[in-house]
């Protein structure tokens, strides 16, 4: 929902890139008797192809659509005069034993030759990816912020992969796992995609939940807008408060907050259509009935309650918005001349909106002033709402 991978796609990635360093065994003629032996019991023997480790990386490379990585000098026989060079320990390290001194000196020289690596690395990500704003400290800082193939930064690992880093990372290991990202990447841009359908009318067709999300975020963001809108749901969203005070924002954006859910509420263990938690009508959007009062042609909201808290956060939210005429006048412009009674408008009134660049002052100030208002009303209506149905 928020444009995160799932735990089985960030699984999948994992294992292919995982693949390459496998595959790099057949170096060594010994271990690479051992990998054509796990691959074929992989292919031939379907309940070792379903519980080992061979069989799941071979598993997440099929549905990328890749096979088992070329490996260079992967034919040596174990005749041939350089398979006991290569089938030693002495190929990267030297012969033993060594003393304390040189073995420090080599982890010195490891070291140095990573770094100097990964400051290329990031110098040549930075050159691609453009300016950051630096805000999203929270992206991955061991590799590109933008994920190849569509420019986006993928939530697609630790933040502590050691990819870029690591003094084995060969041309070869990261083409593949370039490789990787991109067909992974394409795979989740296409459940997204899938997700976010829409009919003839222009109405969601799987997900109704995500009419607000889509006026949240861009509907092909590239990498800078992705890590911003990230960086926003993290430091000022998923931040609020852990109760019903805090957590009525994220409820909303996910379409599922119980004073206005946008899908079919459960009674008795039926599916009935979800109805305003303060006066109890239906509507066609009711997080702009109750929020804004009313939706298109509907009846308005009756509750006077409801009123109260409304007006008092269209006052914060107008005061806000002054505040920055002078500074910020195209975003403010924006605020005043979105429609009225729209999702639109609910957007720019919690913080974000797409294809506007709001002030980080307002950004950030938003979602607290909605959390300050609407929080507490529906922390004390669900309260009520409990009590009455339990008699």
């Amino acid at each position: 929902m928020f444009g995160l991978w799932r735990i089985d796609e960030r699984r999948r990635l994992a294992r292919a890139r995982y693949a390459f360093v496998f595959a790099q065994t057949q170096r060594r003629p010994w271990r690479k008797s051992i990998f054509a032996e796990l691959t074929e019991l992989a292919e031939s023997d379907d309940d070792f192809g379903r519980e080992s480790v061979t069989g799941a990386v071979r598993r997440a490379l099929s549905e990328i659509g890749l096979d088992w990585p070329a490996v260079a000098d992967a034919d040596l026989a174990s005749d041939t005069p350089d398979a006991a060079s290569v089938d030693s320990d002495d190929e990267e390290m030297g012969p033993f034993p060594r003393s304390r001194a040189e073995i420090e000196a080599d982890a010195a020289r490891l070291r140095a030759a990573a770094a100097a690596e990964a400051a290329a690395e990031r110098a040549r990500a930075a050159d691609e990816s453009g300016a950051d704003d630096g805000r999203d400290a929270d992206v991955d800082g061991g590799r590109a912020p933008c994920a190849d193939g569509d420019d986006r930064a993928s939530d697609d690992g630790s933040d502590t992969e050691p990819d870029a880093e690591s003094p084995d990372s060969t041309e070869a290991r990261r083409a593949w796992d370039a490789d990787v990202r991109r067909r992974c990447v394409a795979q989740v841009a296409e459940r997204e995609a899938k997700l976010f359908a829409r009919d003839d009318g222009g109405n969601f067709v799987l997900l109704k939940t995500a009419a607000l999300w889509r006026e949240i975020a861009e509907e092909n963001p590239n990498g800078t807008q992705y890590a911003s809108l990230r960086y926003w749901m993290r430091t000022c969203v998923f931040s609020l408060t852990a109760d019903e005070t805090g957590t009525a924002l994220v409820a909303l954006l996910c379409g599922c907050w119980w004073a206005a859910p946008a899908g079919r509420q459960l009674f008795q263990g039926i599916g009935v259509p979800s109805t305003c938690a303060a006066c109890g009508v239906r509507s066609e959007c009711l997080a702009v009935h109750l929020l804004l009062g009313k939706c298109g042609g509907e009846a308005a909201c009756s509750c006077s309650e409801a009123s109260e808290v409304r007006l008092r956060w269209e006052g914060k939210v107008d005061d806000l918005y002054t505040a920055h005429a002078n500074s910020h006048p195209d975003e403010v412009a924006e605020y005043m001349t979105a429609p009225p009674r729209s999702l639109r408008r609910v957007a720019l009134m919690i913080g974000r909106a797409s294809g506007v660049e709001l002030p980080w002052s307002l950004a950030s100030e938003l979602p607290r002033v909605f959390s300050r208002t609407w929080g507490p009303w529906s922390r004390l209506a669900l309260a009520r709402a409990a009590r009455a149905a339990a008699g």
